[in-house]
């Protein structure tokens, strides 16, 4: 069975197995005494976290993103040409 997260101890013993199954879970805890120290996180997990990221940089962007929020935005229905 996967958990979501590892002990430092259970990392260290078998980092080829947690990589692979963080490769399916996406995030994986690493935890110290209980807390949570760290993170692995997947290839695409981290792709989809920088193009957020890239996406934020664009203050347009963000500025229609909370014009939305906020119902300024209308939007209409656009039909299909053929």
């Amino acid at each position: 069975m996967i958990t979501t997260n590892l002990t430092i101890s259970q990392l260290a013993s078998s980092a080829p197995k947690a990589i692979r199954e963080t490769e399916e879970v996406g995030v994986r805890g690493i935890t110290r005494n209980g807390k949570a120290v760290a993170f692995l996180v997947s290839r695409d997990v981290m792709e989809s976290i920088l193009e957020t990221m890239e996406l934020q940089k664009n203050r347009e962007l963000m500025a229609l993103v909370k014009a939305d929020k906020a119902g300024r935005i209308k939007f209409t229905t656009l039909t299909d040409e053929e």
